[in-house]
């Protein structure tokens, strides 16, 4: 996607407190439309709730101790934009 409005999804999971750069990843899912890029943002209703499943499976040598989900763009240089994400700690 070139437009804030087109969003893609994304889910990583970190074996440190932080995610500060790919090499902190240890699973990810990326997609450039939620529903497997199967359901663009630009063709959501206001209020919508969009269900989006995904499986990762961290290293074993690596567990995750973090989740981050959330939404991103891609300009037109080809710069990826986080527009949110949540944090989910793992015990």
């Amino acid at each position: 996607p070139q437009n804030p409005l087109e969003s893609g999804v994304f889910i990583h999971a970190s074996d440190r407190p932080s995610i500060d750069g790919p090499a902190a990843i240890v699973a990810q899912d990326d997609a450039g439309a939620p529903i497997d890029g199967w359901y663009p943002t630009t063709k959501w209703s206001p209020g919508e709730i969009v269900r989006d499943d995904s499986v990762i499976t961290p290293l074993p040598d690596r567990p995750a101790k973090i989740v981050a989900v959330g939404m991103y763009y891609q300009d037109g240089a080809g710069n990826f934009h986080n527009i949110g994400q949540y944090i989910i700690p793992l015990n």
